[in-house]
């Protein structure tokens, strides 16, 4: 797992690298429609995928191609206006942040943005490999983060550019914020190169001059890696993951102060390894996306396979580590009852160190469903079909059942995520 040290370095970068985004589904308003981001397959394009729960239709909403620069697959964010009616999609091209207005059930974006990128880092190509969490919506804003708090007035497409704090300074480390928003409450982490961090809440009663509110001051290890953050709205519990993959901590802290402390990682706790964080509205629950090794299957061997047929004739290649995937739900209760596994399904030979990053988990307005979608599909793997596919986990009953909803073939052949 990467050590903090370049982590915070791509978080500095944030703004230039969302050439790969986090595949997390988000729920309309009302809860009746459901977005779900794709990427990979034929075209090695990214997709955002729409499902009405109520009549059980699938609709096809964007594609977004490769930029000739970027060495991924971009995956564009989703998130929904405040009142259900229009879907706000970004993605990277080049060194320019795209925002497209799709109206729901339209054709066609309603207003289309884009705006410049600049940094003065020397190690901007990394940029391609940050995972980072989607923009925030404030009223008729979108906030960014990155090495500068970006706002955009979705109305006019003016761009209002400020600076963090204490980013002032030639010998002073440059500074970058990640987002994060779950209901009003906008949460934040905001580091430097030189491994000082924060976490707060992000004030944002006057959006021209936003202004960060440190809750806890962090002094992270070098092999900490992937970091989430939670902040919950009743009670102000603030929840934040550290430590690497095999010893990992999901830390809770009220009022600055730490709570309590739960240990995970592949080396604790049946080796579940968390994701992101969401809180359940009474702020009572924490869920988290969890993950948990397996021992390879029968793609993951064969991969293994080919390697050791380019040994036997006397090829040296670097192979990475094959493992299969088991991908969770998990319920942390602050009152001290045990941690609830819920599993969704098995990804076959996983050797990327981001996965955390990829598959994120989304809680329903009502606060009783949570979904995760599975759009993610390798270049002509007919491997992935089986997990193209949309779980919904059901928290409102005590067996929490998990459907499993199939993205049509027509879609995902129509958009190269699957050969025809």
């Amino acid at each position: 797992m990467k050590s903090l040290r370049p982590i915070l370095a791509l978080v500095a970068l944030a703004s230039l690298a969302i050439y790969v985004l986090a595949c997390r589904s988000s729920f309309s308003p009302d809860g009746s429609k459901i977005l779900v981001p794709a990427a990979g397959g034929e075209f090695e394009q990214g997709h955002l995928l729409m499902y009405d729960r109520p009549t059980a239709k699938w609709t096809h909403l964007l594609s977004v191609a490769k930029s000739h620069s970027g060495h991924t697959v971009p995956i564009p964010t989703a998130i929904w206006t405040a009142d259900g009616k229009e879907v706000i999609a970004s993605w990277a091209a080049e060194s320019k942040i795209v925002v497209s207005v799709l109206p729901v059930g339209g054709t066609g974006p309603t207003r289309f943005y884009q705006f410049d990128i600049t940094t003065k880092d020397e190690d901007a190509n990394e940029a391609d490999n940050c995972l980072i969490e989607p923009p925030v919506l404030q009223g008729r804003h979108l906030l960014f983060g990155g090495q500068t708090l970006t706002v955009l007035n979705l109305d006019s497409g003016e761009i209002n550019r400020q600076e963090l704090p204490d980013g002032e300074g030639t010998n002073t480390a440059k500074k970058g914020i990640y987002l994060f928003g779950q209901g009003k409450v906008i949460s934040y982490l905001m580091g430097s190169s030189e491994e000082e961090m924060e976490a707060g809440l992000l004030d944002c009663s006057d959006l021209a001059h936003l202004r960060p509110m440190p809750r806890v001051q962090l002094d992270p290890k070098k092999e900490d890696g992937n970091i989430f953050v939670a902040v919950s709205e009743p009670g102000g519990r603030l929840a934040l993951t550290g430590g690497d993959e095999d010893n990992q901590s999901l830390q809770i802290y009220r009022q600055s102060k730490l709570d309590r402390t739960f240990p995970f990682g592949t080396a604790t706790n049946n080796g579940t390894v968390l994701g992101n964080l969401i809180w359940s509205l009474d702020g009572k629950t924490l869920y988290a996306a969890g993950f948990r090794s397996l021992e390879p299957g029968p793609f993951a061997k064969a991969v293994h396979a080919s390697y050791e047929a380019l040994r036997s004739l006397g090829f040296r290649p670097t192979e990475p580590r094959p493992f299969d995937l088991q991908v969770l739900v998990c319920e942390i209760p602050l009152d001290g009852s045990p941690v609830r596994e819920t599993p969704l399904f098995r990804m076959a030979s996983s050797r990327n160190e981001m996965y955390r990053m990829f598959y994120q988990i989304a809680l329903s307005p009502d606060g009783r469903t949570i979904a995760v979608g599975d759009g993610f599909a390798g270049n002509h793997q007919e491997s992935r079909k089986p997990n193209l596919a949309l779980y919904l986990v059901d928290l409102s009953a005590e067996s929490r059942p998990v459907s499993r909803i199939p993205i049509p073939r027509a879609i995902t052949v129509d958009a190269g995520l699957l050969p025809k």
